[in-house]
């Protein structure tokens, strides 16, 4: 029986590339729910806090792209 991929598990300090990635899904989904103006303003702004808690660095300073072909 197959039970899905192992992934491993480590406990990390900052976890600040988790955070970046979920400060852009909260902000990707305020995008979807944009007709609740209550709703989206609640994921943008947590969106913030975590990209406040992840250091909030300007990606562009590390990974510069002009195209969506190399993702």
């Amino acid at each position: 029986m197959f039970l899905g991929w192992v992934i491993p598990v480590t406990v990390c300090s900052s976890c600040s590339d988790l955070a970046a990635e979920m400060a852009a899904a909260l902000a990707s989904a305020s995008n979807v729910f944009k007709d609740n103006k209550v709703y989206s303003k609640k994921l943008v702004h947590g969106a913030e806090t975590l990209w406040k808690f992840a250091g909030g660095v300007d990606d562009a300073t590390f990974y510069n792209s002009s195209m969506y072909g190399d993702e």
